[in-house]
């Protein structure tokens, strides 16, 4: 019989106090900029645990799960405001200090990955087809 602070598994994630960079530059002045995060390795272990996928909330975790195992086929086949959702909770989501322990910077990495390409040529797309609207309209 398993508690809820009972370790599931131990992950090793990019540590997100200085995004793998093992310093952080603004501290250059303090112990010359080693995080003190992940002690300069660049990763962080952290112990899954039932309470910390709990509190991280089920919606949460799916769309982690979904974004780490999405493919270019299924990104293409969104729209523009749905890969600007999934874009914002991508980025945002490591406020949720519970999924940023499970997860770490993985879900970020791999929107930038599969999605940013497809997000990217919409957004010059969209762009496009407001600048053309604007030249006709006013007859430039």
């Amino acid at each position: 019989m398993s508690t809820a602070a009972e370790t599931i598994e131990v992950k090793t994630v990019k540590c997100w106090k200085c995004d793998g960079k093992k310093v952080i530059s603004t501290f250059h002045h303090y112990a010359n900029g080693i995080c003190f995060g992940c002690n300069g390795t660049g990763a962080m272990k952290v112990k899954v645990t039932a309470e910390k996928i709990a509190a991280m909330g089920e919606d949460t975790r799916r769309k982690c799960e979904w974004m780490l195992k999405a493919t270019v086929e299924q990104v293409e086949k969104m729209s523009w405001k749905q890969i600007r959702a999934c874009m914002d909770f991508c980025h945002l989501y490591v406020m949720n200090a519970e999924a940023r322990e499970i997860y770490g910077y993985s879900v970020k990495e791999a929107f930038e990955k599969v999605a940013r390409p497809h997000y990217s040529r919409l957004q010059k797309e969209r762009a496009d087809a407001f600048w053309e609207n604007r030249i006709t309209e006013r007859g430039w």
